[in-house]
């Protein structure tokens, strides 16, 4: 596949990014996560979201807390 580099100003970017999460809020409504994505992924999802909801997980601010 050929690919190509193109060059964006801050409000296309701005303009790129709005668009997007007007999609994705939209077809969230539309479409459940059960139908979009395969179940070890949404088993992983689901672990995740328990650890931050009992806190066991550690924000991370710095480069330095991600490689601890």
């Amino acid at each position: 596949m050929k690919s190509h580099t193109i060059q964006l100003s801050t409000t296309e970017l701005t303009d790129i990014l709005q668009a997007y999460n007007t999609l994705k809020t939209f077809l969230e409504k539309l479409i459940s996560p059960n139908e979009i994505y395969r179940d070890d992924f949404l088993k992983g999802l689901q672990a995740a979201q328990s650890e931050l909801d009992t806190g066991k997980l550690e924000e991370v601010k710095t480069f330095d807390d991600f490689i601890r």
